[in-house]
């Protein structure tokens, strides 16, 4: 009715046949977190994203 493809996820094929890498849900989002937590402790480490309060110029209220 919708086009959506009707098969389960048990049932669907898996692998690079849709053009994926074929890495799976597991491999990908430990990717990720590894990727979002290594942002954050060089962040934290470096602290690149705070601004320096002596270059910073106050707005007129």
């Amino acid at each position: 009715m919708f086009g959506w493809d009707r098969q389960s996820p048990i049932e669907a094929p898996s692998g690079t046949g849709d053009g994926g890498l074929g890495f799976g849900t597991v491999v990908t989002s430990g990717r990720f977190l590894a990727v979002v937590l290594g942002l954050a402790v060089y962040l934290t480490v470096t602290r690149e994203d705070v601004a320096d309060p002596a270059r910073v110029t106050r707005q007129a209220a």
